[in-house]
């Protein structure tokens, strides 16, 4: 008995010594902290323009702990900006880092976490109603990117979705419109409500989807800094300060390490208990089973917990209805989904450890969609559309997707994305084609007038063969204008049959003069008014990146157009005067820049806004598709669209691609 109360005095004896060289090992009189603003709860600037929230309350327990005098604060707009400031020396560390950070971390370093969140699934009341009725099925889901797994949010149902930086992003997005469901933490999101007065107008519709970490992150040889900030974590927890802060931000709910600081209490109670009461040292051994028994039984609970969100991941993965297939950094097959097995033909448990680039079909969609992405070896690709026919079967359209991945303790590798989209792109096809035929039709007029007047002279000189086939300059006179008329028949037929066939889908190297002066070929012969004049200024020698047949087809469709907005003016005005169309192609900072202008009636501010959405039109005889197909054509080509409108004076519309670098 009296030699272990020896050895509990020397170990009550011995804590103050750690701490004090826990505390040393980093002293400094200010700690320079950047962290993301505007976040209502964790870390934001109050009315007077101080820093506040659950991890600033942490974060200034923790410098309590280490003696530091003063926290200096660096508000920034994002997580890359804190992370950036910390590369260039301005602040020693990043408060609120989020384990699931997309970014480069290479030069950093990550304390424990300091608070742990659930996502859920929240919209209005209304979208809410109707999505746990069944009476809504597709709606588009906004999420926050430094905060979430894709994999996860990606089979959550929606129809689309897209991120944002913010959690105050998030709602703006639900509130414009743009999306109907947000992935988001509940605490946040609670108060950007709140502080909105909108805190009942929204529901929480899936709970516990996922679980997201925040730490500190320090500079990358900041060794003494980031054991200080680890040491002084564990001493709030210890000390229940850790606890008392959560409480105090979640209003009263109770935090699950409330019975590990029970422990430390005891034991800590115990110690002293030991040094002036011996005799009741049973007691304290007695009270420090039966706690660490309890401990013991959270744990178990917790790691059971964490087992079934694993399988519950696996089971997203294994039963996803597009094709997964997970690799190393070797290319080497670690698993695939159920999709991806039916594809292959492989059994489960078949094909690992096999190069991906030879497993059958998928081996044969990554090769073809490296190459469209301009690859030569495995890289990330995102929603490259590839046709591929197998052995007596039909062509199928597949969107391929390749994801850099960090595979535990594996290393790096790539997981691979493949959906069949064959029938969406059936449907596209036909509205293209659909929109295409609109065009033909008013095509094919002009052209059947162009023609029609080459042919008749040809008729006049074959009529006069006979009387003049003793007439040298009759013969002369033939021989110089029939070949010519011929090769201007077939140079229009060749545009038009150019035009209506179906687009090959390739890229290569396209002179932009070149493609604007064929485009206005047709454009002249559809052209059937005097008043209408047509200039050109086109810079020769502008390369640029594309699918000829389809940009070809957007600029006909935008010639179209203005050829269309200014005929009606003439019509309504029912005045003689000559309108114009201006066609130019330059180069601007790197890019080259189609530009047509009409002098048109021009638009109004919810026609402009409304004009390039699918079936939105004002003709009478319309598809609405023109401007949306093009729109799509041109960003598939790396290129954008841009409109312009002011009614009663015309229109303009710029395409613009980047410029071809031969270097």
């Amino acid at each position: 008995m009296k030699r272990m109360c020896m050895i509990l005095l020397v170990l009550v004896m011995m804590v103050p010594l750690f701490s004090m060289d826990a505390r040393a090992a980093h002293k400094t009189e200010t700690l320079r902290i950047a962290y993301e603003q505007d976040d209502p709860y964790y870390a934001y600037s109050n009315g007077n323009g101080e820093s506040v929230g659950l991890h600033v309350d942490i974060l200034k327990a923790i410098a309590a702990e280490m003696d530091i005098a003063m926290i200096e604060y660096h508000p920034k707009c994002s997580i890359r900006e804190c992370i950036l400031a910390l590369e260039n020396g301005e602040v020693d560390a990043v408060l609120g880092f989020p384990m699931l950070y997309d970014g480069d971390t290479s030069n950093v370093m990550i304390s424990s976490e300091i608070n742990t969140i659930d996502l859920c699934m929240m919209a209005s009341q209304e979208t809410a109603t109707a999505i746990l009725s069944g009476e809504r099925e597709s709606y588009t889901a906004v999420f926050e990117h430094n905060i979430n797994n894709y994999q996860i949010v990606s089979n959550l149902g929606a129809r689309l979705y897209f991120v944002v930086d913010t959690q105050a992003e998030l709602v703006d997005s639900v509130l414009e419109g743009k999306a109907q469901v947000m992935v988001c933490d509940e605490n946040c999101v609670a108060a950007i409500l709140n502080e909105r007065e909108l805190g009942d107008d929204f529901q929480v519709i899936r709970s516990n989807i996922t679980t997201v970490g925040y730490a500190i992150a320090v500079r990358k040889g900041a060794d003494s800094l980031l054991r200080a900030i680890n040491d002084g974590l564990i001493r709030i927890r210890m000390s229940g300060q850790y606890e008392q802060i959560l409480r105090r931000w979640s209003k009263g709910t109770v935090d699950p390490e409330v019975l590990i600081r029970n422990v430390m209490l005891i034991a800590g109670a115990a110690f002293v208990v030991v040094l002036v009461y011996f005799c009741f040292s049973w007691r304290l051994r007695k009270i420090l089973k039966l706690k660490i028994t309890e401990v013991r039984g959270e744990l178990a609970n917790r790691m059971q917990q964490l087992q079934y969100e694993s399988h519950l991941r696996n089971q997203i993965i294994e039963y996803a209805p597009s094709m997964m297939i997970l690799c190393d950094i070797q290319e080497k097959t670690i698993l695939m989904n159920a999709a991806a097995r039916k594809l292959t033909g492989f059994a489960d448990g078949e094909g690992s450890g096999l190069p991906v680039q030879t497993i059958p079909v998928v081996g044969d969609l990554v090769k073809l969609a490296l190459r469209q992405a301009g690859l030569e070896q495995m890289g990330q690709i995102e929603n490259i559309l590839v046709g591929y026919r197998q052995e007596k079967g039909e062509k199928r359209s597949y969107q391929c997707t390749i994801i850099e991945a960090r595979i535990s303790n594996l290393g790096s590798g790539f997981l691979l994305i493949i959906a069949d989209v064959t029938e969406a792109e059936t449907k596209k096809q036909e509205l293209i084609e659909k929109e295409k035929s609109v065009a033909l039709s008013r095509l094919v007029a002009g052209i059947a007038h162009e023609i029609k007047n080459p042919l008749t002279g040809i008729q006049n000189f074959a009529d006069l063969i006979i009387t003049e086939r003793d007439n040298p300059e009759f013969w002369g006179y033939f021989a110089e204008y029939v070949p010519k008329e011929i090769n201007r028949i077939s140079k229009l037929i060749e545009s038009l049959m150019h035009y209506a066939r179906p687009a090959k889908g390739v890229k290569t190297p396209t002179e932009a003069a070149q493609l604007v002066r064929e485009s206005m070929y047709l454009l002249n012969t559809a052209a059937s008014s005097a008043a209408i004049r047509v200039n050109v200024e086109l810079e020769d020698g502008l390369m640029i990146f594309v699918e000829r047949d389809r940009i070809k087809q957007v600029l006909i469709n935008v010639l179209l157009n203005s050829l269309e907005a200014v005929e009606t003016r003439l019509k309504q005005e029912g005045r003689e005067r000559i309108y114009g169309i201006m066609v130019s192609v330059f180069r601007q900072q790197g890019h080259v820049l189609i530009r047509v202008e009409d002098q048109g009636n021009g638009m109004d501010e919810e026609e402009l806004q409304s004009c390039m959405d699918p079936f939105y039109t004002t003709k009478e005889k319309g598809t609405g598709l023109g401007l949306a197909i093009s729109r799509q054509f041109v960003q598939e080509n790396g290129g954008t669209m841009t409109i312009d409108s002011i009614p009663g004076e015309g229109t303009s519309i710029v395409l613009r691609f980047k410029e071809m670098d031969y270097e």
